[in-house]
């Protein structure tokens, strides 16, 4: 009978530990998807700091609005010129793309033209080097940018499959940004107390 309460205390520790991993998975399961986002606002919130501070000490101290201010700052100098930037990217390599396919480069009218103006050594160096075949290249060439039309369209419809997804996504990453720039300090003295490590 004395090893009872005992044997109650390790029981409950035993179910305690066991319901702590448990959550903890469920946790990082849920977690997982928005492992990304999450990286990048840690790391956005660590290069803005000083950003953040001299917002504090504009705001006179407000702690809100100084990283709403930085949040915003962030937005729109630099997150909004990078989507931009990418957008304008696919679209010119789509256009690019559909233009070479609708009006396909003469390779072999091209390479006759420099060619025949190559001198007479250099034009017994090309016919050596295997580079005089341009019917093939142009056939390649074509293969190239089919397969890469195909792509790109795949890409855009998972792109586009993907956009509910990619915006919560950002919005987390925003939202957890804008409480490691307001807290993130307070955080990390924290986390480095809590670990059972020296400092």
């Amino acid at each position: 009978m004395a090893h009872q309460p005992h044997r109650t205390e390790e029981l409950q520790q035993a179910s305690f530990l066991i319901i702590l991993a448990v959550v903890s998975l469920l946790m990082a399961v849920i977690i997982w998807p928005f492992a990304q986002p999450l990286l990048w606002a840690a790391l956005a919130a660590i290069m803005f700091q000083p950003l953040y501070r001299w917002m504090l000490r504009k705001l006179r101290g407000r702690r809100n609005p100084a990283a709403i201010a930085s949040l915003l700052v962030i937005f729109f100098a630099v997150l909004v010129p990078a989507l931009w930037l990418g957008a304008m990217v696919v679209q010119e390599a789509l256009a690019l793309i559909n233009r070479l396919q609708s009006q396909p480069i003469d390779l072999a009218a091209t390479f006759d033209s420099v060619y025949s103006m190559l001198p007479a050594p250099a034009q017994d160096a090309v016919n050596r080097s295997g580079f005089a075949d341009m019917a093939s290249a142009q056939v390649k060439l074509q293969e190239m940018l089919a397969e890469s039309s195909g792509w790109l369209a795949g890409q855009a419809v998972s792109i586009g499959s993907g956009a509910l997804s990619f915006v919560l996504a950002f919005s987390v990453g925003l939202y957890v940004m804008f409480f490691l720039l307001r807290d993130g300090e307070r955080i990390g003295r924290t986390v480095l107390r809590t670990i059972p490590v020296e400092r």
